[in-house]
């Protein structure tokens, strides 16, 4: 069992399985918002909110250190993917059916961080980590099997590429997590995230929605705290882990979220399901078979 404590119990990857239990219910909450306040709107108001959140706790830990001049464009990257993952995941949560969605969100994020550890970060991988990856994918295709619809492909796209920005994000917070307090990296991206979010609104007269005690103000407000923590989490974990392991945990959101829509909303557990959660389990632990601390 010492493969177990080495992988499951260090830091790295107990932040990221934190993450897969926290966005196990994102999907839900972003369909309770719905398309009434504008793609980029949305992402706007909530970048605001994680903005002032991630501000109170710079000021009350007093953590600011001065950014390097060559870590700027990891920033501006940061900021730029994020507000565009947010966005086009939200779109394609609502143009789409949520299984297909959700199918082609996680397999393209799961491909594109394992890809980019190997091209990037020049991560050795072993016999292992493709298993563990092939195992992983399988496991999305049985699970989504009985949901995933035909679509056109444009919607199809924007899924695939929500999936390829919110991996990059994930993955280049490890060019500079090391190196700044995470609550100011948070602040920093949520303030770039809600400035080119607010320049889309403007440009494209996106209605803009006061504040109210609506439902889907509150789902606002709840995705918000969702994500912050999550970021919070995937940069701590990234900071410790690969690449291409932390993308394999990071599909347990998927298993998560059908135990949480089981347990809430009795949505059934088909075969399909239970059999795609085990081999994506199963992919996890070869994945992360040989990891070292």
């Amino acid at each position: 069992m010492s493969f177990l404590r080495k992988s499951f119990l260090s830091r790295g990857a107990s932040a990221l399985f934190a993450v897969s239990l926290i966005y196990g219910v994102s999907a839900i909450i972003y369909r309770l918002i719905g398309l009434e306040f504008g793609v980029f709107y949305t992402t706007l108001t909530r970048n605001i909110i994680m903005f002032a959140i991630a501000c109170m706790i710079v000021l009350a830990l007093k953590q600011w250190l001065p950014i390097l001049s060559g870590d700027i464009r990891w920033f501006a990257l940061l900021g730029a993917a994020g507000a565009l993952a947010n966005a086009t995941f939200f779109l394609a949560l609502n143009l789409l059916p949520i299984g297909t969605a959700l199918f082609f969100f996680y397999a393209c994020a799961t491909i594109a961080s394992f890809a980019y550890g190997i091209l990037f970060f020049a991560e050795r991988t072993t016999p292992h980590a493709y298993v563990g990856l092939i195992l992983g994918i399988s496991g999305l295709i049985v699970l989504f099997s009985e949901t995933v619809r035909y679509a056109p492909i444009l919607f199809i796209v924007i899924a695939c590429l929500a999936g390829i920005l919110e991996a990059t994000w994930n993955i280049f917070s490890k060019k500079i997590s090391s190196r700044y307090p995470l609550a100011q990296i948070l602040a920093i991206d949520a303030a770039i995230a809600a400035i080119i979010s607010l320049a889309i609104v403007l440009l494209t007269g996106e209605k803009i929605l006061p504040p109210s005690f609506t439902t889907s103000w509150i789902a606002i407000f709840a995705s918000s705290i969702t994500v912050l923590a999550g970021s919070y989490l995937i940069i701590f974990g990234y900071r410790y882990m690969e690449a291409h392991r932390g993308s394999i945990i990071l599909l347990l959101e998927v298993v998560f979220g059908s135990i949480f829509a089981f347990l809430l909303f009795n949505e059934s557990l088909s075969s399909y399901t239970i059999a795609g959660g085990l081999l994506i389990g199963a992919g996890v632990i070869v994945m992360n078979y040989n990891n070292r601390p």
